[in-house]
Formats: structure tokens, sequence, C-alpha cells
């Protein structure tokens, strides 16, 4: 497996297992809040957890963002280099 090919898996991954602890620790929180009775937690923890999914998410975005320029301008350049002959 190319180096290429491990990263961009790799990050794929780690979005999907963030997706997945945030789902997780969002059911957790629920049920401990509905046994206990006391939501007081329930703002800041939405705060705080969704922040982490979304930097999670916006980071394989830009990614993903820049590995498309890069692909785009590689084919660009091939393309030229293929018409001057």
């Amino acid at each position: 497996m190319n180096k290429g090919k491990w990263l961009w898996e790799f990050s794929k991954r780690l979005v999907v297992m963030c997706v997945v602890l945030y789902a997780i620790v969002q059911l957790y929180s629920m049920v401990v809040m509905v046994v206990s009775s006391d939501f007081s937690a329930l703002t800041i923890l939405v705060e705080q957890i969704t922040d982490v999914l979304k930097t999670c998410v916006f980071g394989y975005f830009v990614k993903a963002g820049a590995e498309n320029v890069i692909r785009e301008y590689r084919r660009k350049k091939e393309d030229n280099t293929n018409d001057e002959y």
C-alpha cells in the first residue's frame, strides 16, 4: 500500500472514529442525565463535543480539498505536456 493511499484511509478512519465516539458519548451522557435527573451539564457537553467533531470534520474537508486541488493541477500539467507532442 502506498503512502498516499494509507494516509487517505487513515484520515477517513479518523473521521469515522470521531463520529462514532461522538455518538457513544452523547448516548451515554443522555442515559446518565435521565437516570440521575440532572441536566445541568447538558449545554456544556453539547458545546464541547460538537466543537471536537467540527474540528475533525473540517480538518478532513480541508485535506480532501487540498488533495483535489493538487490532483487537478497535476492533471492540467500532464494535459499541457501531452498537447505539446
